[in-house]
């Protein structure tokens, strides 16, 4: 029986058969190597699915879940719920990490004895290959008021799911649901800084974030800008709930 991994990383996966592959080759080098990968296919009609099982057969730590399409929270919630880690990480199956990755932010993360670790991260233009580091020249350890002042105001902490790793147990502990909209990383990480007792921040990129011009906010439509209204107000009733709102 293989040892618990004290990292699970999350991959949800729809069709994306030209990226999914360099995503899992970034994964698998990593020189941080207690970890397993969960990519779950969101019932892709591409090739993706036939990619995920050639990484499945050669590497031991990736585990597969098939399921039919229900959306990147349902793909989410059904990599974490079979996660062993002590930590998560959420890794897009278009986009890529180096090779430090996992180590960087695992040994910020323990060293602090932080519940959520981010690194900065590089933006990587798909049509023309332009890369460039998000302007984020901070690195520090932060208390719960502290983090998420800077992630509400999008000051130094952005509200991406995939650059950062979290202690699972804010997910399990307090019971935090991945809502089934646009947008919903924004209000899950609102949910789980606010449980979070100290957060570590890198300034160093370690994640390429791929912008394809088939991207959410490259594809904006009545649907999402509704979502993005709604991320408000319910970020606006949980920060009243807590008494945080003022």
């Amino acid at each position: 029986m293989m040892a618990t991994p004290k990292i699970s990383v999350i991959v949800p996966v729809y069709n994306v058969a030209s990226y999914v592959g360099e995503c899992l080759s970034s994964l698998v080098h990593q020189t941080f190597r207690d970890f397993e990968v969960i990519a779950v296919n969101d019932g892709s009609t591409d090739g993706s699915l036939a990619i995920l099982r050639e990484f499945e057969q050669s590497y031991p730590f990736i585990h597969i879940i098939d399921q039919p399409n229900q959306g990147v929270s349902p793909a989410r919630m059904a990599g974490l719920a079979m996660a062993q880690g002590e930590y998560v990480a959420f890794v897009d199956s278009d986009d890529y990490v180096g090779s430090t990755y996992l180590e960087e932010l695992y040994t910020a993360i323990s060293t602090h004895d932080a519940d959520i670790a981010c690194c900065n991260y590089y933006f990587r233009f798909e049509t023309t290959g332009l890369t460039i580091t998000y302007p984020c020249r901070w690195k520090s350890v932060l208390n719960r008021d502290r983090a998420l002042q800077r992630l509400l105001r999008d000051y130094s902490i952005q509200g991406f799911l995939w650059n950062k790793l979290y202690r699972k147990s804010l997910f399990t502990d307090y019971d935090i649901p991945f809502p089934a909209m646009c947008f919903e990383d924004m209000i899950m990480n609102r949910a789980l800084f606010s449980h979070a007792d100290k957060v570590v921040t890198l300034r160093k990129p370690l994640y390429y974030y791929q912008q394809r011009h088939t991207s959410a906010l490259n594809t904006m439509n009545p649907k999402k800008i509704n979502d993005f209204f709604r991320m408000l107000v319910m970020t606006r009733r949980f920060l009243e709930d807590l008494g945080e709102y003022d």
